[in-house]
């Protein structure tokens, strides 16, 4: 069976973000700044839940994640936690693990991006 998702093109939907925090650009930046302080915190608690084979704890991180991603607009980021959180609840270990290497890739993707924008945008 073919194991590939639809991945969403998009990384980043600021507008989506935007208009959830009612065009609150300040707003928006100190959330995505909140979110880049905590996301490597949030990565090493998921590998380490994962070094365990700890699905509960996984899927648990997971779904922390996809919240504070959601709230910044990180669809991909999202969509990543979304696969995580059924590859977890199916306890498969090689999904879990492929998910949070492509998770891991649209980390830094978003990093960089959101670095990007407040390096030019801050308020």
């Amino acid at each position: 069976i073919n194991m590939e998702r639809e991945t969403t093109h998009v990384l980043w939907d600021r507008e989506g973000a935007y208009n959830r925090l009612l065009n609150d650009e300040a707003l928006l930046q100190k959330m995505m700044q909140m979110f880049l302080d905590n996301v490597e915190k949030a990565m090493s608690v998921l590998e380490s839940a994962l070094s365990q084979k700890d699905f509960v704890s996984i899927k648990a991180h997971a779904h922390k994640l996809k919240g504070s991603a959601s709230a910044v607009g990180a669809v991909r980021v999202v969509d990543d936690c979304i696969a995580i959180e059924e590859a977890a609840d199916a306890n498969d270990i090689d999904r879990v693990e492929s998910e949070i290497s492509l998770l891991k890739n649209d980390i830094s993707d978003i990093q960089l991006t959101m670095i990007d924008y407040l390096n030019h945008n801050t308020t």
